[in-house]
């Protein structure tokens, strides 16, 4: 897998993307993750990321300390995190809380951008499709069925059985009228009541004007006691019907050179 991995505390992030030019995305990052602080109180953690960076050469600074240039191939790696042109945002419950990865591409670069435990960002630099596919394989933990893509079996009534899931109720009744085999309505009746909720990859893309995120599209995922299964919705049905099928690495790829 050809993959640069940076990790970064918050502090040393916000200061990159300053150093690069990105103040007002470093200035969302920081009222989004630290809050207001004090000119003394930033520059003193501003200071203190600098040191951190460069002693890992990965910025360097003058003399005087004054910041200079940042390592090229972090650069590289963070732009698009501020410059995306779209992204992938990968989502998954663990424990009741919702876990992101988001993956951006910007003039050909596809950088992925995790933050844990709120302060910690870990940015790696994929270089192609393969790359990408490994990312979410092992983000997602997604288990195969088979190799090869199966013919997807279309799920009538897949809002209502969203919505049952959600309150708690009996799934049985609305599977078992929804056009599924019962064999597999059986399958999605408990593997739905025994995960936290469906995981999703959707395609991010974002306005001209302030550049504030929308999906355009993607997949639902949903964890299985035997498989990963893949459902999508079907156009024009406004959620009222989907296409469910075992996940497959042949169908993943596909989906996700779409997605990209």
């Amino acid at each position: 897998m050809s993959i640069q991995r940076f990790s970064l505390s918050v502090e040393e992030m916000i200061l990159s993307l300053s150093v690069m030019g990105r103040q007002e995305t470093a200035a969302g990052l920081l009222g989004m993750t630290i809050g207001p602080l004090s000119d003394e109180e930033l520059e003193v953690r501003m200071l203190t990321a600098g040191h951190s960076l460069a002693a890992r050469e990965w910025l360097q600074v003058l003399e005087n300390g004054q910041t200079h240039t940042l390592d090229p191939d972090l650069q590289e790696a963070i732009r698009p995190i501020a410059d995306a042109e779209h992204s992938i945002r990968l989502s998954k419950w663990e424990n009741g809380q919702e876990l992101t990865l988001g993956l951006h591409v910007a003039q050909g670069t596809l950088t992925t951008h995790e933050i844990r435990q709120g302060v910690i960002h870990r940015v790696q630099r994929l270089e192609n499709l393969d790359d990408v596919v490994e990312t979410v394989e092992s983000f997602l933990s997604i288990q195969y069925e088979a190799a090869e893509s199966q013919e997807p079996l279309l799920w009538n009534r897949f809002a209502d059985s969203v919505a049952e899931r959600e309150n708690g109720l009996d799934l049985h009744p609305t599977l078992l009228d929804s056009g599924l085999p019962e064999e597999i309505s059986d399958m999605i009746a408990r593997d739905l009541q025994q995960t936290e909720g469906f995981w999703s990859i959707l395609r991010i893309e974002y306005t001209e004007d302030n550049r504030d995120p929308y999906s355009t599209g993607g997949i639902l995922l949903l964890p299985g006691s035997a498989h990963t299964w893949m459902i999508s919705e079907v156009e024009g049905s406004h959620g009222e019907q989907a296409k469910l099928r075992p996940c497959s690495r042949d169908e993943l790829k596909r989906e996700l050179q779409n997605l990209l």
